[in-house]
């Protein structure tokens, strides 16, 4: 992964546990008004940062796009990153693709 790869993914990751811990709070009943109000709009933005990752690996000319994403993530679960991310995090952005 290059240095606008990392930048996408550390991005991605930090909705997906944004939206990991709104949907938790929805689901136990302490979310408010604006957060549910978030929960579709950050779903969107996650989805345009994948769309983001897959266009920027066209462009370096990587062809298996979900293949490759997905072992990108494989490899973000081992430790890739300086930050870690629970599973359901890693499991919940799988889930877009």
């Amino acid at each position: 992964m290059d240095t606008e790869e990392l930048y996408l993914y550390g991005a991605l990751l930090a909705l997906a546990q944004d939206q990991q811990e709104a949907i938790t709070k929805l689901t136990s009943g302490s979310l408010g008004f604006f957060g549910k109000s978030r929960i579709q709009s950050r779903g969107r933005e996650i989805g345009k940062f994948i769309s983001k990752i897959a266009n920027h690996k066209k462009r370096v000319g990587i062809q298996n796009l979900n293949e490759n994403i997905l072992a990108d993530l494989e490899s973000i679960k081992s430790g890739a990153l300086l930050k870690s991310y629970p599973d359901d995090v890693i499991d919940m952005v799988k889930n877009y693709l």
